[in-house]
């Protein structure tokens, strides 16, 4: 076991009640666009709070969300209680490694929104790449959204503006990031600092650490190749922008060869 690297699987176990206040949801009308073309039902790998799975069963799709933290499960099964009956009922969460699952069915549609990375070594990516292709119909699509690593900086910080959680308490997201490329990391220290919104008063500072894999293009390539898969159609943003060498994203659109 590498200890190094497990270490960086914690991912946000401390703070994922905090996690969908940070996120940006510009491609959920993305993936309600792949929806409509493909049907019900829908797996959504590494689902998280179900942000992505919430959107698209609030539209009339079933969905099945596999995750393996424990904490975000709970966040998502809160929130799944806030939704109408209607919606919750088209959700079935599932907890699961997306490097290892049988779920005994196949679907039209299976999408990783952002978190292909967390399968952090080659081996896991083909592990995870195979348990797709299981679960995939014949003529099923695979959506998968990569930030290409050759794009990531060497070294950078970020401190987002805060956000009001309720009861006189706002939140902050702040943190370092650094590419190791011998190893094909990028390590994510993050803090989340509450405070009081009155007075500024620091309440609680919660420190997290995660990795993602950089994966760089030709080498995803041939994950897909050894996966038999082939790339259809993919994507330099949620817009549906043409791919190029100096996009930020690569958002890729794959069937079964």
């Amino acid at each position: 076991m590498d200890v190094e690297l497990e270490k960086y699987r914690r991912g946000y176990e401390k703070a994922a009640q905090y996690y969908n206040l940070f996120t940006n949801n510009e491609d959920l009308p993305f993936y309600l666009s792949y929806a409509k073309n493909c049907g019900s039902p829908i797996l959504d790998l590494a689902a998280g709070t179900g942000r992505v799975s919430l959107h698209l069963a609030r539209n009339g799709f079933d969905v099945v969300s596999l995750e393996n933290s424990s904490t975000m499960l709970a966040e998502f099964r809160r929130l799944l209680g806030q939704e109408e009956q209607e919606t919750a009922k088209r959700i079935q969460v599932v907890k699961g490694d997306m490097r290892s699952f049988d779920l005994g069915r196949k679907f039209p549609l299976v999408i990783i929104p952002t978190s292909f990375g967390h399968a952090l070594t080659t081996e896991e990516q083909i592990l995870l790449l195979d348990c797709v292709r299981h679960h995939l119909l014949e003529d099923g699509t695979f959506v998968v959204d990569l930030f290409p690593a050759g794009n990531q900086p060497e070294y950078g910080s970020f401190e987002e503006p805060a956000v009001g959680i309720g009861n006189d308490r706002t939140v902050t997201r702040s943190g370092i990031m650094r590419s190791h490329l011998l190893k094909q990391i990028l390590s994510l220290k993050i803090t989340f600092t509450i405070s009081k919104t009155s007075t500024g008063e620091v309440l609680e500072k919660i420190h997290q650490e995660s990795a993602v894999a950089l994966v760089y293009n030709r080498e995803f390539e041939l994950l897909l190749r050894h996966s038999r898969m082939m790339i259809v159609e993919e994507f330099g943003d949620f817009n549906k922008s043409p791919y190029s060498e100096g996009s930020a994203r690569r958002i890729a659109v794959t069937k079964m060869i």
